[in-house]
């Protein structure tokens, strides 16, 4: 072959190259365009979707990837039911602190989508133009993304202004606040106090004051001393003694005036003055609407369960709450209306350190705002506690607890965001 025709060839050849380079690249963009829809679609759907397999989450992932064309063919992703780590669909948990991501279908707050044009992919890989004139005919290109939901407003609010160890996380407590911001409202050189083997995750802390941590071992994600207080978001709702006794007059009196829920059953809302005390198996339905109880206000023990959808719990003057042995106490509250997000409202003159306390083994599944403005939420003993969002005087997590702050529940949906 004269050497004209060789360089000519040649040229030819590195001139396709490029051009089904610029094509890969185009590609490129296309899935990454086609994945940054899917997973941010499917992360809007996670908040409302129901566990361990989350279908509506991956069939809206799966939805708009179908509206966006990679070479001219609509992108196909398989649903991953099964939640393997390197699936189409991926449900899990983002941790801004270390950027990092991990499947979970317990608690979680973000959606990886693998969009791909491959080989073992269902559209397979693209065509080349000019690479089979070196043997490459197709290509395989992948890109990915991650969306989480954004934190919002803080998760985990304590808010007195100035004690000491306003929030105290000792012993062998574990406490996952990666779905969101804890903050402290408090200006005390020990606002918070860390200690023990106890672990803490978090997107981050913001402290009124400063924090006593020793070295800081066992703690995931930054704290930012001196970073200002916030104002009590639930401030305006029932702010007064007079609005709290209106309301508690209207409310109907489901089992009369000295009313109190002592075995299992199915009750309606209103106001029952003796409050909810319950212990053995006994197996508590609240229907939905708004609940008063006063008396010692609510005690549950044994192995007994109380359980509401889109109810609210308002804990009178001069009661609290006590969960205790190994029940279940499993509430969400209403989506709409006056007391919208919020699940566990207590009086605001309950100044007590043991307002709202979760003993032994009690398994907590709050979904919604618990809500202590006056005084102390204490968590300690053996329990796996999942809530949505706690507002409190004063916060302690001792012993050996599991607690994870989910954010589940909340009216003021946080914007979701690509953070990958």
């Amino acid at each position: 072959m004269p050497i004209v025709a060789v360089i000519l060839f040649a040229l030819i050849g590195f001139a396709g190259l490029s051009v089904d380079k610029a094509r890969v690249s185009s590609f490129e963009g296309q899935l990454g365009s086609a994945a940054d829809a899917a997973a941010l679609a499917a992360v809007q759907t996670l908040r409302a979707d129901a566990g361990p397999l989350y279908p509506l989450t991956r069939s809206a992932a799966v939805d708009f990837a179908r509206k966006n064309a990679v070479d001219r063919t609509s992108l196909n992703l398989d649903p991953n039911y099964g939640n393997q780590s390197d699936g189409d669909i991926v449900i899990g948990r983002w941790d801004a602190s270390m950027g990092a991501f991990q499947p979970d279908i317990e608690a979680p707050n973000a959606v990886l989508v693998n969009a791909r044009r491959t080989a073992t992919s269902s559209d397979g890989p693209v065509d080349t133009f000019f690479g089979q004139m070196f043997g490459v005919t197709r290509v395989n290109v992948a890109q990915r993304s991650i969306a989480a939901v954004s934190s919002g407003g803080a998760l985990l609010l304590v808010l007195d202004p100035v004690m000491s160890s306003a929030l105290d996380i000792s012993g062998n407590a574990t406490v996952d606040v990666s779905a969101g911001v804890i903050q402290v409202n408090s200006n005390d050189s020990c606002a918070f106090d860390f200690g023990g083997s106890a672990t803490l995750v978090m997107e981050a802390m913001n402290i009124n004051g400063r924090a006593c941590t020793g070295s800081g071992a066992g703690i995931t994600g930054p704290i930012h001393e001196n970073a200002g207080a916030v104002r009590d978001p639930l401030t305006n709702l029932l702010p007064g003694a007079g609005d709290w006794n209106a309301l508690r007059a209207s409310l109907p009196l489901p089992l009369g005036s000295k009313g109190q829920i002592k075995k299992g059953g199915v009750f309606l809302p209103g106001y029952y003055p003796l409050g909810l005390k319950i212990s053995s198996k006994s197996n508590v339905t609240l229907l939905p609407g708004t609940y008063m109880f006063g008396g010692k206000g609510v005690e549950v023990s044994g192995q007994a369960r109380v359980a509401g959808q889109d109810v609210t719990l308002l804990i009178d003057l001069g009661s609290d709450l006590r969960l205790n042995g190994g029940n279940a106490f499993e509430i969400s509250a209403p989506t709409t209306g006056e007391f919208a997000g919020v699940a566990i409202f207590h009086h605001r003159n309950n100044s007590g350190d043991d307002q709202w306390v979760n003993n032994g083994n009690a398994g907590v599944d709050i979904q919604g705002t618990t809500y202590v403005p006056a005084g102390g939420l204490r968590i300690n003993g053996t329990p796996t506690s999942r809530l949505g969002v706690i507002i409190a005087d004063r916060v302690r997590f001792n012993g050996n607890p599991d607690v994870i702050v989910t954010g589940d529940g909340r009216t003021d949906a946080p914007p979701a965001r690509l953070v990958y």
